[in-house]
């Protein structure tokens, strides 16, 4: 319960302010909750003035007043009924709204953190957390808000009962306090083992298809695909074990607490035979039977909502840590605080990237030196180096997403990390060493994480030139990809991603590896294609095509 506490401290104001709003209106729903039950008792009682003669008598006076007692009780009835409907929609409509915001703040944190720190990071795990700990968090949200508002009406029933039938509840109380004492002390660690082993298998389930479908075609090979569905099988096994025990344990105190409930009441009746006072027994049962009819569902969805809350509990601790990630401080925020924020365009028409005794090194890992190196505009340059030689960590410097150890990077003489980095970042069209493709159209997948238009014409004619219209037809703009790229050739994925950039000229282009998957003739075309459009830009390209490299009269070797 701490860690949804907690979870709670992170909302803005006006959530805040909601869940005290679910707090009044569950008041207010508890305070109707007590006047219907005053009513009831009297109402009962109305029909021990009433005789064989009067029952045909509508004016009568024993009548009168029952009708009067009838009107008071079905009011107080129908306004309590409406006050519950609303707090049910209210309370509902809180906690999605603020599921809303924990699963947005939740998902901010992950893609902000510093790149280093989601390189490193197991995404799976991050990816477990969006799909499956957060919609249990947010039904914990839930749960949370149902279990204060049936708290707040059990206490309110109850101080009532405990005035109107001070002995008879007394008894039942006791009763079905202890049955839910001993029901919660005996479930409560299997609760909280059964949450854990949830979330356990889920991050192990999520994993599993993540990697499986990355690694399909050797999975297919090699022949082992069994072996994989095997291993998701008794994963799910596990899990559904898990899901369905919680399921039980939030389930059975419901019919164990009835059970007692109804015996009580049975005992209170046979009391009640031997009893001279037998139409009284029969309003203080009446009012007990009407005050049980209420308490035991808000009794058993505090429970429920208890029990839910507890098993959800190593979500919930997950969501938390998210919340709690560092993000990234952007050179924006760190100028603002220097005042030192270049607000002024610092590309011209002569640009230039100057490394300047540049050095980086991953923790206690090797240590990465390059040269005093100028990357300048109308000058196309190849970066050429062994694997493993520090060329695309290079690159991932020279966009920001890494800093230095030691040295600096200047963009027309100016350090970039006195740049504002949205200005910086509409300036440069990269293309990673390994582009993503999801499931969609190949327009869709270009477009996919851009802020820039792209003129489709444009996009037709140089899809053209790459062979996509041969290969895809026509509208090959509109052919659609799945996953990874798995209907498409290597070559022609890699075409895809091309294309974006021969058709969104900027002054910085960065591309590592674009001719890793394509033949030579087509890597040619591209080279030319690119080399024709981008004659006023910084083209700086990773390579290990000596025929490709020879094309650039600028070459920088690590």
């Amino acid at each position: 319960m701490k860690n949804l506490i907690k979870l709670i401290f992170y909302l803005p104001k006006k959530y805040k302010l909601q869940c005290l709003l679910v707090i009044f209106l569950a008041l207010c729903m508890s305070l109707s909750e007590v006047v219907v039950l005053s009513s009831i008792k009297p109402f009962i009682q109305s029909f021990s003035s009433l005789s064989k003669n009067s029952l045909a008598l509508l004016d009568s006076n024993p009548n009168k007043i029952i009708l009067k007692e009838a009107y008071r009780f079905l009011s107080t009835v129908l306004v309590c009924g409406i006050l519950r409907v609303f707090l049910i929609s209210f309370q509902y409509r809180t906690a999605a709204s603020i599921s809303t915001i924990i699963s947005s703040k939740a998902f901010k944190k992950i893609i902000n953190q510093e790149y280093i720190n989601i390189k490193s990071v197991n995404q799976s795990k991050f990816l477990s957390i969006l799909i499956q700990d957060i919609p249990r968090t947010s039904e914990a949200i839930s749960n949370c808000a149902n279990l204060v508002s049936n708290i707040i009406i059990l206490i309110f029933i109850s101080l009532s009962l405990l005035v109107i039938e001070t002995r008879l509840f007394l008894i039942s109380a006791i009763f079905i306090a202890l049955s839910y004492l001993i029901i919660g002390l005996l479930f409560a660690k299997k609760l909280k083992v059964n949450g854990e082993n949830i979330t356990k298998y889920n991050h192990k389930e999520t994993a599993l298809a993540r990697s499986t479908m990355a690694s399909i075609v050797d999975f297919i090979i090699s022949g082992s695909s069994a072996r994989q569905i095997k291993t998701f099988r008794n994963n799910e096994i596990e899990l559904r074990k898990s899901y369905a025990n919680t399921l039980i344990y939030s389930q059975i105190p419901r019919y164990i607490v009835e059970t007692v409930c109804l015996s009580l009441f049975t005992f209170f009746i046979l009391i009640s035979i031997s009893s001279k006072s037998s139409l009284l027994i029969f309003a203080q049962l009446g009012t007990l039977l009407f005050a049980f009819n209420r308490v035991l569902p808000s009794a058993q969805q505090t429970f429920s909502a208890y029990a839910f809350i507890k098993s959800s509990s190593a979500s919930i601790k997950n969501v938390n840590q998210v919340l709690s990630l560092k993000e990234k401080k952007t050179s924006r925020d760190l100028i603002f605080k220097n005042n030192k924020l270049f607000k002024e365009n610092r590309f011209t028409k002569k640009n230039k990237i100057s490394l300047i005794d540049l050095a980086f090194q991953y923790h206690k890992n090797k240590k990465f030196k390059f040269e005093n190196f100028e990357f300048i505009q109308g000058r196309p340059t190849a970066i050429i180096g062994k694997s493993g030689s520090g060329k695309t960590t290079l690159i991932e410097l020279i966009l920001k997403l890494l800093d230095p150890t030691n040295g600096e990077i200047k963009i027309n003489n100016q350090d970039i990390n006195k740049i504002d980095l949205n200005e910086y970042y509409q300036n440069i069209s990269y293309l990673s060493q390994s582009p993503f493709l999801f499931s969609g159209s190949l327009y869709e997948n270009i477009m996919f994480g851009s802020n820039d238009e792209i003129d489709k014409d444009l996009l037709f004619k140089n899809g053209e030139k790459l062979g996509l219209k041969d290969e895809f037809g026509d509208n090959f703009l509109d052919y659609y990809i799945s996953d990874f790229g798995r209907n498409i050739s290597g070559g022609q994925a890699q075409r895809c991603s091309l294309l974006k950039i021969a058709s969104n000229i900027k002054p910085i282009i960065i591309i590592d590896e674009p001719s890793s998957a394509l033949d030579q003739k087509t890597s040619m075309i591209f080279t030319d294609l690119l080399l024709s459009k981008a004659k006023d830009s910084i083209i700086i390209i990773i390579t290990h095509s000596k025929e490709q490299a020879e094309l650039f009269p600028a070459k920088l070797y690590l």
